[in-house]
């Protein structure tokens, strides 16, 4: 398990222009005839997980040995861009499922890597679990504590907006191991949804409610060693520097359907009797 941040040169590559007509065919199959009754019910078709899985639009950034494309960030923001068009907030899940991969993919070990397998396969959706009442962007205040008892560890806290966590398979959880070491005694843990202790509460939004958010209660969660990574603050830190570039490709694809329908609104808008 590594501590490295580096993230792995790309050993694929595509036409690019091709790849985004793919994702606009993909985006319009399956994002157009789902979003507006998951907005309605405030619930996720996680048969949209399967499709974007069957299309290789899950893992782009994961090795072919895992099922993945081996492709880089701009592949992946090309893919978010053209689904955002569509619906922005379905965009989402495939940028969580390419950080909370990429934890496993890179910091983790065989086992960790069977996970990203099994969610390029759509098998295992994931949630990355970080963010809590009192630590949203400072990270690093993070109350969550994972304590050790022989080969396992228990962790006991409250995460707070955790998108799909009521529908994921495996949480991606940062915890405190060590508060001595401050933003250094940080890891993250592989904990299966449905371990006893952990609990999932909806929370009621006006906002992305095709990809619900959730609080998750976790006390006395008991996760084994195994699923520890010896990755934690940097990792993440290093994960959101990407992450931050599918935000800008998902509303990048939003505002130029707005600016779409604003043109088209602005041919037919009538005032004072004039078009």
């Amino acid at each position: 398990m590594s501590q490295n941040s580096a993230r792995p040169v790309p050993s694929n590559s595509v036409d690019r222009e091709a790849f985004r007509d793919m994702c606009r065919k993909f985006s319009q199959k399956e994002i157009g005839p789902r979003w507006l009754q998951a907005d309605k019910e405030s619930k996720f078709p996680v048969e949209f997980y399967h499709a974007a899985c069957k299309a290789g639009l899950i893992g782009l950034h994961a090795p072919e040995s895992l099922g993945g494309a081996g492709l880089g960030v701009t592949e992946e923001a090309i893919s978010i861009e053209e689904q955002a068009k569509v619906n922005p907030n379905l965009a989402v899940m495939a940028l969580i499922q390419g950080v909370a991969g990429s934890l496993l993919c890179e910091h983790g070990d065989d086992g960790h890597r069977q996970i990203v397998r099994s969610n390029n396969a759509g098998e295992c959706l994931l949630a990355l679990a970080v963010t809590e009442p009192e630590a949203g962007s400072d990270v690093q205040n993070i109350k969550t504590t994972a304590k050790r008892e022989g080969d396992e560890w228990v962790l006991d806290g409250i995460k707070s907006f955790i998108t799909l966590a009521g529908e994921c398979d495996v949480l991606m959880v940062l915890a405190r191991t060590d508060p001595t070491k401050g933003r250094h005694g940080m890891h993250f843990f592989a904990v299966d949804r449905r371990t006893p202790g952990v609990q999932t509460s909806q929370i009621k939004t006006y906002a992305n409610r095709p990809l619900p958010t959730y609080r998750v209660m976790f006390n006395n969660a008991r996760v084994p060693e195994s699923r520890r990574l010896g990755a934690g603050f940097g990792a993440i830190m290093a994960g959101f520097n990407r992450e931050r570039v599918m935000v800008c490709a998902r509303w990048l694809g939003h505002m130029q359907t707005a600016l779409a329908w604003a043109l088209d609104y602005a041919k037919v808008r009538q005032q004072f009797g004039k078009p």
